[in-house]
């Protein structure tokens, strides 16, 4: 039966240092300020904010940056023995929801811009490590799914399942990515200090595992009635967007209603390759920092 598909979606950001001894807590955007589904959250495990498209926003990012991101950074640095004031080195990709670097202004911390003509190549989170935690998210929510099977079917499932779900599964996720995986996804960017001799990239989290996972999903689905699941299936799953753009595009209509709304904030939801007044090349950046 056809299906109308659905328009809800939530955006996430992930930031976590190269020794991988660190992962900054999950923002993800939704549509809903105040969605109904999470009046009954005591404890948020991502840092939640929305805005009409559920896309990353230049106000946003900067907002994470001053009250997230160098509090979060600090204190880590200050809990392994460094200095309040060591330097730090944030690395961005040139996406249009990043701002400008003087709008990232700390001290000691510099925001640097990956040169835009490679930075889908070396971008640390697009080898591996955004997609360890796709497989996660994919593997738990798989999971919530084909336990409906016996708790009133996939019809029933699509109508209970909310942003609460999401934000927990993502929570969920972003926990299971491992400090290897964190590590080996920087073997393109400083392979010399970031790999050891016996790791070769397809050993790295989100490439080979799925297999692991899609056998462990197929007998878990096996104690379930009525449920029809083959492995290849469930791999397909798991790797579903492994060629899908980080970034969701918008679509027509949304654009047409972002051009009359001129007011409104700009959703920032497209690579680009404008380059940034004042920015900060990678090697200025570890010039800075070192």
């Amino acid at each position: 039966r056809n299906r109308k598909e659905s328009k809800e979606r939530l955006t996430v950001l992930t930031c976590a240092n190269a020794a991988g001894t660190h992962k900054c807590k999950l923002l993800v955007v939704g549509k809903s300020a105040k969605p109904c589904a999470l009046k009954g959250m005591k404890i948020m495990p991502v840092l939640y904010e929305a805005n009409k498209w559920s896309c990353v926003t230049q106000e946003i990012v900067s907002n994470w940056f001053h009250h997230h991101f160098v509090p979060e950074a600090r204190a880590h640095s200050q809990k392994i023995g460094l200095a309040a004031d060591c330097k730090i080195v944030l690395l961005l990709d040139n996406y249009s929801a990043h701002p400008p670097v003087e709008q990232l202004d700390a001290d000691n911390v510099f925001p640097t811009y990956l040169p835009t003509s490679c930075a889908s190549l070396i971008q640390p989170m697009d080898h591996g490590i955004t997609k360890a935690m796709k497989s996660h998210y994919r593997n738990s929510f798989l999971r919530r799914l084909v336990n409906s099977y016996n708790t009133g079917g996939v019809d029933a499932f699509k109508k209970a399942v909310n942003i609460e779900d999401a934000i927990l599964c993502l929570a969920n996720a972003w926990n299971g990515v491992t400090r290897r995986t964190l590590q080996n996804a920087w073997h393109k960017l400083c392979p010399a200090s970031m790999l050891n001799d016996e790791d070769a990239v397809e050993n790295i989290e989100g490439f080979n595992v799925n297999k692991a996972k899609a056998a462990d999903l197929l007998c878990y689905a096996k104690q379930m009635q009525s449920v029809d699941l083959d492995k290849q299936d469930i791999v397909t799953w798991l790797n579903g967007e492994d060629d899908a753009p980080g970034v969701q595009q918008a679509t027509d209509s949304e654009i047409i209603e972002i051009v009359l709304e001129p007011k409104s904030e700009d959703i920032g939801n497209s690579k680009t390759e404008d380059n940034f007044s004042n920015e900060i090349n990678v090697e200025e950046g570890i010039n800075l920092a070192s």
